[in-house]
């Protein structure tokens, strides 16, 4: 399995994962999934397993305590205080059980960790809340979702780490250099 940043060329790929994980009120247009690749590359992963997308993430900086909007074309990158926000996490159902979901999640774990954010939110759409609770992932409230559907706002908090300096910086968008620290810990990842 091979994990590796998306690019446009894997949009079609995304699009077919997509339509095999969820019903028609949580399909997003492409052209949402094209903006959160222009605003922050590093959140869109694929698991590949030769040239197969088996699964993909999305996920992005989003300001603390909100719910970026689904299926928008015109998302930004918050410049106030934010969380990594797991923006989309689908899998094919037929690779489902072996872990990539696991896989995937950690590596958003890592990516809030190496920008030094405090925690990691989502909507657990259809029946994954048990998933996400899994992962250490706790529910805050109800909400609608998509085009009629139900989710659970969710977030983790991620343990408190020293401000980040770079060159005098601290900007937590440009530096990323501790994600391994984080992929290498102990974490409970399971599928």
């Amino acid at each position: 399995m091979l994990i590796r940043t998306l690019s446009l060329c894997d949009l079609p790929g995304v699009m077919e994962v997509q339509r095999s994980a969820y019903p028609d009120g949580l399909i997003e247009p492409a052209a949402s999934f094209a903006r959160k690749l222009e605003i922050w590359p590093e959140g869109a992963r694929g698991a590949f397993d030769g040239d197969v997308l088996a699964g993909y993430l999305f996920c992005h900086p989003w300001p603390t305590g909100t719910v970026a909007p689904f299926g928008s074309k015109r998302i930004v990158i918050p410049t106030a205080k934010a969380d990594l926000f797991i923006h989309d996490l689908a899998v094919r159902p037929e690779r489902r059980g072996v872990g990539i979901a696991s896989l995937l999640v950690r590596e958003a774990v890592a990516m809030a960790a190496a920008h030094r954010l405090s925690r990691c939110a989502l909507v657990a759409v259809l029946d994954a809340r048990p998933f996400w609770e899994r992962l250490s992932f706790r529910p805050v409230c109800e909400i609608g979702y998509g085009a009629g559907e139900r989710g659970w706002y969710m977030v983790m908090d991620l343990p408190a780490s020293p401000p980040l300096v770079r060159n005098g910086s601290t900007d937590p968008w440009t530096a990323a250099p501790y994600a391994d620290d984080v992929r290498s810990q102990n974490l409970p990842y399971s599928d």
